[in-house]
């Protein structure tokens, strides 16, 4: 499966910091599915994700070295140009705009993108990974959180 990751609101909090279980993360899915990077550091013939992870960051060598196997993609006004739709894949972002997201439900996988939201759930990398582990449909895990928390 390929993988579309966001870094700001994603794999960094708001404030720069690293967000929490990054390594655990980022080693599972680049050893074990194509890794992508979908933000605005990585895009028009320009990346400097890494660079930008690690510059306010006392990012660990092992994370570099994953965050070094994250592959590039090219896109210039919509992020959604960038995936590859012949390919089951995810997209981790703080903020799908409304115009990616119209591209998603127009190839029919408006589930595939993934709103992550550090700030509420500090943890939500932990569990997305749980989750890829897992391999059950996104919608149906949150699905589960909902019923859970109004049986209460």
């Amino acid at each position: 499966m390929n993988i579309y990751l966001d870094i700001d609101g994603t794999l960094l909090h708001k404030d720069g910091t690293p967000a929490n279980y990054l390594f655990e993360f980022l080693d599972y899915v680049v050893n074990n599915h194509d890794v992508y990077w979908l933000t605005t550091h990585c895009r028009g013939g320009v990346n400097c994700a890494v660079e930008h992870m690690t510059m306010r960051n006392n990012i660990s060598p092992e994370i570099i070295a994953l965050l070094n196997c994250v592959h590039e993609t090219d896109w210039q006004a919509l992020k959604a140009e960038a995936i590859d739709y012949t390919k089951d894949f995810i997209w981790l972002d703080d903020y799908i705009m409304e115009s990616d997201e119209n591209i998603l439900k127009q190839h029919n996988v408006a589930q595939n993108g993934i709103n992550v939201n550090l700030r509420e759930n500090p943890d939500e990398l932990k569990e997305i990974l749980n989750w890829l582990k897992e391999k059950t449909p996104w919608h149906q895990i949150k699905s589960l959180d909902l019923e859970s928390e109004v049986n209460l």
